[in-house]
């Protein structure tokens, strides 16, 4: 995992709590030039941004760091000194997670934050490849249905229409497919034969 912070003293603590175990710290000084250096996205949580909870309108770097938090889908870790009548925060992220800590924090709790964040993560790197298959089942079902509707209509009969007789149908599916079809056709001299189907049945299993 990279971490990603800001060179302000709140931060610059943690850090030294981080590199203490050995993780691998990135302190930014102009953030918006150096997204190059972590990944989009928080699947697998391979990229960690920690910022003050109370972030400071004047900052740029710290304002600058929310929002690409925001665009990238990087989660943040907001951390703060607690304290008595303590203002809530100004903006919190709305399209990627975050967590909150207390500092100063031993490394048995920055460790259960950490573990904490990362199950986010994977509950939600999870979720989207399960959406993923669903929408790659949705298409496949949509090409199977237009193949089949392909197959219906063009089993239609044409219309007849002659000296004797005159046949014409309507087909007019309520969805996609249609339970109900029809044929007709000149058998013999002057003999039409007629065949109507009703399947039984729900949805689009019974016509396919």
């Amino acid at each position: 995992m990279n971490i990603f912070t800001i060179d302000v003293p709140l931060c610059k603590d943690f850090g030294r709590i981080l590199k203490k175990m050995n993780k691998k710290v990135t302190f930014l000084e102009d953030p918006l030039n150096q997204s190059h250096l972590f990944e989009d996205s928080s699947d697998l949580m391979k990229s960690l941004f920690i910022l003050p909870l109370h972030i400071s309108k004047d900052s740029w770097q710290q304002t600058s760091l929310f929002a690409l938090a925001e665009s990238h889908e990087i989660p943040i870790l907001f951390i703060y000194k607690r304290a008595l009548g303590m203002e809530p925060p100004q903006a919190l992220p709305e399209k990627t997670f975050y967590e909150t800590m207390a500092v100063p924090a031993d490394s048995v709790e920055v460790r259960i934050k950490l573990k904490s964040l990362k199950n986010i993560s994977m509950q939600l790197f999870s979720a989207k490849l399960k959406g993923q298959e669903l929408e790659k089942i949705h298409q496949k079902s949509a090409r199977s249905l237009r193949i089949a509707k392909g197959i219906q209509l063009s089993s239609l009969p044409l219309s007849i229409n002659n000296e004797d007789i005159e046949i014409k149908g309507l087909f007019q599916p309520s969805s996609d497919l249609s339970g109900d079809l029809f044929y007709w056709a000149e058998v013999d001299d002057r003999i039409y034969g007629f065949i109507m189907i009703d399947i039984f049945g729900k949805a689009s299993t019974q016509p396919l």
